[in-house]
């Protein structure tokens, strides 16, 4: 499932108020820069064959792991918008990025994406959210379930983890045909003002 890093990918970790962040660049230093953020059950390496193509297309992409996910602290605190809003804005400040920047949100990183955007429209050029998060733990009674101590532990490698490598592995295997033509559209790279 995960495609090779791009030769250009660069992989980092600094430190936050609330814990270490795992991030990685990819594409032309001097390229329109994107910050994509990924969903609630996969980490960064949801993005390990869209990177490459934004990079060849010439975009430099900014991957983060959130808290609590891939190479990411797990910081004690509660796991809600505000911690992965204020943990993105404080990377976006360590990194010294300048000038706008387009946000691409999938799923639960959707509605992160949503929040700084809304907030600080001047920041950011353009905002892409991608599957936004549906609160699935509403209608699935088996979330319930795993918000129980030891069984939660039990259930998340044996049934919840295995289930979810087998969902993305078929969501993304053709992702490089799909969004290979998107990449090379004009219209990704003209400015959309902020209303």
């Amino acid at each position: 499932m995960n495609a090779p890093a791009a030769k250009s990918e660069l992989q980092l970790v600094t430190r936050l108020g609330d814990g270490d962040c795992h991030y990685r660049f990819g594409g032309p230093a001097d390229g329109p820069r994107i910050l994509m953020i990924h969903g609630a059950t996969v980490p960064g390496w949801e993005f390990d064959r869209l990177a490459p193509l934004l990079n060849a297309a010439g975009f430099r992409s900014i991957v983060p792991d959130l808290y609590g996910h891939g190479f990411s602290a797990r910081p004690r605190a509660d796991y809600d918008y505000e911690l992965f809003c204020r943990q993105m804005t404080q990377l976006l400040q360590t990194l010294s990025t300048e000038g706008p920047i387009d946000l691409l949100g999938h799923s639960m990183g959707a509605a992160i994406a949503a929040r700084p955007a809304y907030r600080d429209r001047n920041r950011y050029r353009r905002l892409a959210l991608a599957a936004p998060l549906i609160d699935f733990s509403a209608t699935v009674s088996v979330s319930k379930l795993l918000a129980l101590p030891g069984i939660g532990e039990l259930l998340m490698p044996l049934y919840v983890k295995p289930m979810l490598i087998r969902r993305r592995s078929r969501r993304y295997r053709d992702i490089g045909t799909a969004v290979g033509s998107a990449c090379s559209d004009a219209s990704w790279r003209s400015p959309v003002s902020a209303a």
